[in-house]
């Protein structure tokens, strides 16, 4: 840092003592950029009070940092700290495929849960394991999205898929109290035994007889 009468120089960030500001400059452009703060709770684990340059704010200079806010789900790699629209519809997309991404749900925030249901996803599906929402990965979703059929009333419905889960049990009756004969994973179809209890639950066909799985972890298709 480079202290002088004015105020101070760091790398390209320079102040202005008697303007009461900071400034950027490059290749002789000046502009003044926007800071952002943001506080947290007490109880948070970041420290209050964090702020940093925004320089999506910048004007005038060639270096403006593009707007990727608004970008669609595909049109950019995704990846660990990445914000926006597409990183919502790429949580949404999972969660309704069964991979969690932590208690926040789809909240725009690419964070460390939704990288590992990217991972988890990616290994599922024959994609490379990097973490990172690319191409390659873009067309298994979509895919894999494709592939889920649309729901159907209990008059019309042949299946019941699991759709949440990674996995949920099959029991004897429709309630977790019952015993487990199995294990039904995300995706997967059994034969819908043409009976819905009160509390959601469905009867399917499984084996040689007839059981039931929770309508939380899958819904009726035709």
């Amino acid at each position: 840092m480079l202290l002088n009468e004015t105020g101070f120089t760091f790398g390209g960030v320079h102040s202005r003592r008697d303007m009461g500001l900071l400034y950027v400059e490059k290749e002789g452009h000046i502009a003044i950029p926007e800071i952002k703060r943001k506080s947290y709770s007490l109880t948070s684990t970041y420290i209050d009070g964090y702020g940093r340059v925004d320089y999506s704010v910048v004007d005038g200079l060639d270096f403006k940092a593009p707007e990727t806010a608004a970008a669609k789900l595909g049109e950019r790699v995704l990846q660990n700290g990445c914000e926006g629209e597409d990183v919502k519809a790429l949580q949404a997309a999972l969660i309704g495929l069964g991979y969690s991404c932590g208690s926040y749900g789809a909240d725009g925030e690419y964070g460390d849960c939704t990288e590992m249901a990217v991972r988890a996803f990616q290994a599922a599906h024959g994609c490379e394991v990097d973490g990172e929402y690319g191409p390659e990965t873009h067309k298994a979703l979509k895919a894999a999205l494709d592939a889920v059929p649309a729901s159907a009333d209990p008059t019309t419905a042949k299946y019941v898929q699991i759709e949440k889960g990674p996995k949920c049990y099959i029991r004897t009756g429709p309630g977790t109290e019952n015993k487990a004969l199995g294990v039904a994973h995300s995706l997967d179809k059994l034969q819908y035994a043409g009976e819905t209890a009160e509390n959601g639950w469905h009867r399917v066909k499984y084996g040689n007889g007839l059981a039931w799985v929770s309508g939380k972890y899958g819904k009726l298709v035709a």
